[in-house]
């Protein structure tokens, strides 16, 4: 595999009410990123996440990417916060630009197809 190659990888993030569309498509361009959005209806709340969490993403990202990634790869980095509301976020071996995010934004899990072209 290219070191160069790009990465795919689907975003899961949690939302709670507070922060705009608009906030977060800044966000994401800001770090150069292309997502596709979608949110799907979830009663988690980002400071309470269930034990499993994690296990929760690698059973999703195994079901949806198991050709492109290995989920024994994931690992978590730590957090951040985006229009006031913290981020937590794990990530690939594969490359610096791969994560997944727990994201505090409305109601529901957000789902991104996101990747970075190389430089």
């Amino acid at each position: 595999m290219k070191t160069n190659k790009i990465c795919i990888i689907w975003l899961w993030a949690i939302f709670i009410l507070g922060c705009d569309t608009d906030g977060w498509s800044e966000l994401k361009q800001d770090n150069g990123l292309t997502c596709f959005d979608e949110v799907v209806n979830s009663t988690y709340d980002l400071n309470n996440l269930p034990p499993d969490i994690e296990s929760q993403i690698v059973d999703y990202l195994s079901l949806e990417h198991q050709e492109q990634f290995d989920p024994k790869m994931l690992s978590y980095i730590g957090e951040f916060t985006a229009c006031g509301k913290p981020v937590k976020f794990w990530g690939y071996e594969c490359s610096s630009e791969c994560y997944v995010t727990i994201q505090g934004w409305r109601d529901g899990f957000f789902k991104s197809m996101s990747y970075q072209e190389p430089n």
